[in-house]
């Protein structure tokens, strides 16, 4: 059977394998979700649970088996599964040094978001409306123009 031909899974992994140089970290795991199911994965430090979340969100790439995420592969359309997930590390991936301002715009640079879709980017992850007409003129022109420098 297919990822596609189950039907109602929401998470579909066989056989998924990861090593990393002297250490399997993930052996050949399997495992149906079905869709509205609520799932968890459990175990001691180095069990391989986070490897195996980041693989299911297409970050690292599985050294066998096969994962798909709502009948999309995770190898093969990877760019379908980010689009449609989210997914926190245990280490958030904000660096320190840097102001809100400034890490907004680190990652906006590295995922080659075009400045004249920043402000748009940005309204659609942070659900900010700087152009609510509940603001004054004033304010939603300092909203907008102070991320945009």
């Amino acid at each position: 059977m297919t990822n596609r031909e189950d039907s109602g899974a929401a998470i579909v992994v066989q056989g998924l394998v990861k090593d990393f140089p002297g250490v399997r970290a993930v052996d050949h795991i399997s495992f149906t979700v079905k869709a509205g199911e609520i799932f968890g994965l459990v175990g001691p430090d180095g069990a391989g649970k986070t490897t195996t979340l980041r693989m299911l969100a297409a970050v690292l790439t599985p050294d066998e088996g096969t994962a798909s995420l709502c009948g999309r592969d995770v190898v093969r359309e990877a760019d379908a599964v980010k689009d449609n997930i989210s997914y926190t590390p245990q280490r958030f991936g904000l660096y320190e040094d840097l102001t809100v301002d400034e890490n907004i715009r680190f990652y906006a640079d590295i995922f080659s978001v075009r400045d004249r879709d920043r402000v748009t980017a940005l309204h659609y992850c942070t659900r900010i409306d700087c152009s609510s007409a509940t603001r004054p003129p004033s304010l939603r022109r300092t909203c907008v123009a102070k991320w945009w420098r």
